[in-house]
């Protein structure tokens, strides 16, 4: 993937932000827990370097993959597939087709 298909640093999952083709709307803010719903239109690669709390994700449309750096193994997760993904996790999230996501993140 060519370097300026990468977001460092980018965290999708907790800013509501509208940038490069990705936006992310909160809808429960509460504690330690956030539900929104993220989305991203077009053919992206996300890094992210630690994620901060564990997060739950369901795919509500779309097809991306979700890659670890520290394992190696990589997922494909299509419309209708659930991903919990650890704090501390380490990875890169590759975007293939339009994605829309509902997530859950708690501590």
């Amino acid at each position: 993937v060519a370097p300026e298909r990468f977001h460092v640093g980018v965290d999708p999952l907790y800013h509501q932000e509208r940038n490069n083709n990705i936006a992310s709307q909160i809808t429960y803010n509460v504690g330690p827990t956030q539900v929104g719903v993220w989305t991203c239109d077009s053919k992206t690669s996300l890094l992210v370097p630690s994620l901060p709390k564990r997060t739950f994700v369901y795919i509500l449309e779309g097809v991306l993959f979700v890659s670890d750096f520290d394992t190696g193994h990589a997922r494909r997760c299509v419309t209708g597939d659930t991903v919990m993904i650890p704090a501390g996790w380490n990875g890169h999230i590759d975007i293939i087709e339009p994605v829309k996501k509902l997530y859950v993140t708690a501590e």
